[in-house]
């Protein structure tokens, strides 16, 4: 059930808005009642809502302001305005706060039982949208995790790659890390582990661990701490090495500080969440990453994915990634990485495969700030093509080909940077310009609706009813 709140300084209309409908058929609970829009604000504070359903005029706080808090603060609440007739300019006003609907006093129930059963799908959808993002994150950093175990195995425990400072600082790049080989401090700590042997009986595994244990331990090591990010890398069933990178410039005395603060919490954290003990045998710290390569004997070992000869698939890990934004995101695009990803076979490939789709993912010849100056006039530029083909047939795909992007990353993006979807954002602008169009009286409705890109006029109507509450035709009347 999505949680309703119902304000409207008339007890009648309140009262009588909760008893009518029948909200819980349509996915909605009333939380809660209020006759001015101030009671909401101290309410919103302390409690989740889904829905505001509110009347546009009220003593206090309006509605319109209700609506301009949530815009502003970014809640994720869904705004319904109530408003009479004589209210229009007000309700076009709210239009800048993406209010979601307009209801019409009087009301009329089927329009309420028909907006709500709307929403109540669109809430849903974007329930299914977070879920996706949180199921694409954990696989995402599954499969980082993994790769930096690898690329630093590589690095400094097998010798596979050159330490040459140029190709380092390339590789190091194509990870994401902004470090630099030559300055930058770094430092590993050597530790073994075990679960403890209460843990062990009551779970009924032996205390040298599992597969799913070793990958359990590279999540919850392989991540950044003050600015110090830090890697595991499985040494055997009981030892490991953590290599920490300092992603800002730092000393190898202060570093050091931290990554014995990093090791306690992690001593903590494990013994709660896994009931595994981690026990410290050597911290040293290095000026920078070409004094650790140098002067580190570290002895032999195997990456997580082959320990004791137990692969841990990298491959399925990375091709569950893509089948899940396949399906869910509709983009059949993915089929060639798909492919091209099947038939790998060996490790190293599969790995030097994934850093690359890694790579692209991180656009990491920028550091972080440049790349949001990148996206951010990535987005410029698509928002600028939109107005300028506002009257044209615009696709997601041809924009996102306009920018050079792929259309699922672009319409990823899309939101992240405008807090709309595309769709939502072309809809808005068009009914903008419509809007605009409307105060001359010389230019027919369905010409309006060829003007803005509509070649539907009965579409074109359909969406500027929803978006502002009324058909063409009433808004140029009022």
């Amino acid at each position: 059930m999505y949680k309703l709140i119902i304000v409207d300084d008339e007890e009648d209309i309140r009262e009588g808005l909760h008893d009518m409908i029948d909200w819980m058929s349509l996915g909605f609970q009333v939380v809660e009642k209020f006759e001015d829009g101030r009671e909401v604000l101290a309410y919103l504070a302390k409690h989740p809502v889904d829905v505001i359903l509110t009347d546009i005029k009220m003593t206090f706080v309006s509605g319109l302001e209700l609506a301009q808090h949530v815009h502003k603060n970014k809640l994720p609440i869904k705004v319904v305005i109530l408003s009479g007739f004589q209210e229009f300019a007000l309700a076009r006003e709210a239009i800048q706060y993406d209010v979601s609907h307009y209801l019409l006093k009087p009301t009329n129930l089927e329009e309420v039982y028909r907006i709500f059963r709307s929403m109540y799908e669109q809430l849903n959808q974007e329930k299914r949208e977070r879920e996706l993002q949180q199921h694409q994150r954990q696989h995402y950093n599954t499969l980082f995790s993994l790769l930096m175990e690898q690329f630093f195995y590589n690095l400094i425990i097998s010798g596979a790659w050159s330490k040459d400072s140029g190709e380092l600082r390339i590789r190091l790049q194509q990870m994401g890390l902004p470090v630099d080989p030559d300055r930058g401090a770094c430092c590993v700590i050597q530790a073994d582990w075990t679960r403890s042997v209460e843990s062990a009986l009551s779970v009924g595994v032996s205390t040298g661990g599992n597969t799913e244990e070793l990958h359990a331990l590279s999540l919850a090591i392989t991540k950044e701490r003050e600015q110090v990010h830090y890697t595991c890398i499985h040494m055997g069933s009981q030892r490991l090495i953590i290599v920490g990178t300092t992603l800002t410039e730092i000393g190898a005395d202060e570093l050091e500080s931290r990554a014995e603060r990093y090791f306690i919490h992690l001593q903590s954290s494990l013994f709660s969440l896994l009931g595994l003990s981690i026990r410290l045998e050597k911290l040293k710290s290095y000026t920078h990453m070409h004094e650790m390569l140098t002067e580190g004997d570290y002895g032999p070992g195997t990456p997580a994915w082959t320990t004791e000869g137990e692969s841990v698939d990298l491959k399925e890990t990375v091709m569950g990634l893509l089948e899940t934004m396949r399906d869910e995101l509709n983009a059949p695009d993915l089929e060639d990485s798909m492919q091209e990803l099947s038939q790998l076979e060996e490790h190293g490939q599969i790995a030097d495969w994934c850093r690359q789709m890694f790579a692209i993912l991180h656009n990491p010849n920028q550091d972080m700030d440049i790349q949001l100056d990148h996206e951010r006039m990535i987005i410029t530029q698509a928002k600028q093509y939109i107005i300028e083909h506002l009257n044209d047939e615009l696709t997601l795909a041809g924009v996102s080909n306009h920018v050079s992007l792929n259309p699922v990353y672009f319409s990823r993006l899309f939101k992240q940077e405008t807090g709309q979807t595309y769709s939502d954002f072309v809809i808005s602008l068009r009914m903008k310009r419509a809007m605009d169009y409307l105060k001359d009286p010389t230019i027919r409705v369905y010409e309006i609706g060829l003007l803005v890109g509509y070649r539907n006029a009965k579409h074109f109507q359909k969406l500027f009813k929803r978006f502002t509450g009324m058909t063409p035709s009433e808004y140029r009347e009022s």
